[in-house]
């Protein structure tokens, strides 16, 4: 097995929460703002980014408000909950109600 076969492997089995925090930890140090992103086919909506027939639902993985919580996330935490950066007015989805935009660091609330 290769570093790169392993390291497939190793973030293959990571859960969501889980998932989220490697990848920021991974790109904290790169030029640019990185962030991981969810897109929904929709052919029969509107859609968030394209108009019909192409309907896509693009939301920004946003992790939780570390001020709003005083407890870990369990890593197998579901992203269900959804917010609109009033900020910079992105889509965003996360597991936690408390979030924080990846995209500009405004604090939002989630349904």
């Amino acid at each position: 097995m290769t570093d790169r076969s392993a390291a497939l492997d190793f973030v293959k089995g990571l859960e969501e929460v889980d998932l989220l925090a490697f990848f920021r930890e991974a790109t904290a140090a790169r030029p640019g703002n990185w962030f991981l992103g969810v897109a929904d086919h929709n052919p029969n909506g509107e859609g968030r980014i394209a108009p019909p027939p192409n309907g896509w639902d693009i939301r920004v993985l946003a992790p939780h408000d570390p001020e709003a919580y005083d407890a870990d996330w369990d890593a197998g935490a579901p992203f269900c909950r959804e917010a609109f950066c009033a900020t910079c007015g992105t889509a965003l989805l996360g597991y936690a109600k408390h979030l924080v935009c990846p995209v500009c660091g405004a604090k939002e609330y989630g349904t």
